[in-house]
C-alpha cells in the first residue's frame, strides 16, 4: 500500500526535522506581502489576490490563506 502524504504533512516533516526554517520563510513572505496589502487594506478590501513572480497569493482578512501559479 502506499500512503498519500499531504502538503501539511510534509511541512511538518520539514518543520520538525528543521531543515526548511519556517519562520523564517513566513517573516519574509509577509513582509514582501506587506506593501500590497497595505494598499488593499486602505480600499477596505478584505479578499483579494497580490500576483507576483508568478505566483497569486491569496489573502482573507489579513491571512495568507493559498498561493497558486499565476492565472490559475
Amino acid at each position: 500500500m502506499s500512503v498519500k502524504v499531504t502538503d501539511h504533512a510534509l511541512l511538518d516533516v520539514l518543520r520538525i526535522a528543521g531543515t526548511l526554517p519556517v519562520e523564517t520563510l513566513r517573516a519574509a513572505l509577509s513582509e514582501s506581502l506587506g506593501r500590497a496589502a497595505d494598499a488593499a487594506e486602505s480600499i477596505k478590501a478584505r479578499d483579494y489576490r497580490i500576483v507576483v513572480g508568478g505566483l497569486s497569493y491569496r489573502i482573507i482578512e489579513g491571512s495568507l490563506v493559498s498561493v497558486r501559479e499565476a492565472g490559475r
